[in-house]
């Protein structure tokens, strides 16, 4: 697959800021689960983020923990994830989709078969959450790469530039490929993620070293929840967003108005994708 998300972001920042969308698969059930991401990808998404639920989700914050929690203890099987992830492919051929995991999950089916798994149902990018590049460069670089997988790797204001050599040594084969979906996954803050704004005052630093090294786009996450925050996070220097705890929270919501979810999903949707674009526009 094309990245499309590079060729948008790759010319001088001349072009919208990309937008990734985050949910948890399964939550709060598979057929909810379906209507989220339908109407994720169908309302201004150029890339989603989906994510499989574990026990201990350790990068997430009260809400998507929550929803974790909620989809584990409706039944949820891995299985279920699979099935949603190659549904969403057939829907959105050509949409990018990255999974977030954490390492348990991969090693209990295997580390060859999980990516042999990813790449069957049309996973571009796995984010292993709690694996650092130091291990992964050992236990998981070689499948996903034998796989067709891009791995993504969490940065934040403070990790040490070696440690992102060392990523961009495990990203770079994939993305020389170009046919796979390889950006910077940069935390704003120390923390979990959540709707806090509250963000780290190296942030634009960060981002600025990335681009002296790689031509990979850098997506920002944690605390993105805002036209607002949108538009500071391109002028720190940001190529996309990655916003998750506030799309599980409008859903919410609206779920316990006993309203159907999707015009507030679609109407936040529909503001943040809006928001790209003007911010894209003004640094042209």
């Amino acid at each position: 697959m094309r990245n499309p998300i590079v060729s948008k972001t790759n010319d001088g920042r001349a072009s919208k800021l990309s937008l990734m969308p985050f949910t948890v698969l399964g939550w709060p059930t598979v057929a909810t689960s379906w209507r989220i991401i339908e109407t994720l990808a169908s309302h201004g998404a150029d890339a989603l983020e989906l994510g499989l639920p574990f026990s201990e989700p350790i990068a997430d914050g009260p809400v998507i923990q929550a929803a974790v929690t909620e989809t584990l203890h409706n039944g949820f099987t891995l299985a279920d994830g699979w099935q949603l992830v190659a549904r969403t492919r057939a829907h959105f051929p050509d949409l990018p989709i990255s999974v977030l995991v954490y390492t348990n999950t991969v090693l209990s089916m295997g580390v060859e078969a999980f990516y042999q798994k990813a790449a069957e149902v049309g996973i571009n990018a796995v984010l292993v959450a709690d694996c650092p590049a130091e291990t992964a460069q050992h236990l998981l670089i070689k499948a996903a790469h034998a796989n067709g997988i891009s791995p993504i790797f969490l940065i934040s204001p403070v990790t040490d530039p070696s440690r992102i050599d060392l990523m961009a040594r495990c990203l770079q084969p994939q993305a020389d490929r170009g046919a796979s979906f390889s950006y910077w996954y940069v935390v704003s803050r120390l923390g979990v993620t959540g709707v806090d704004t509250r963000y780290d005052a190296a942030l634009a630093d960060t981002l600025s070293r990335l681009k002296s090294i790689s031509h990979l786009p850098a997506y920002v996450g944690f605390g993105i929840s805002s036209p607002d925050s949108v538009h500071h996070m391109r002028q720190l220097g940001a190529d996309g967003v990655i916003v998750g705890s506030k799309i599980i929270q409008t859903v919410r919501e609206a779920m316990a108005r006993g309203e159907a979810f999707e015009p507030a999903l679609a109407q936040l949707m529909q503001g943040l994708s809006k928001a790209c674009q003007t911010a894209a526009s003004q640094h042209m």
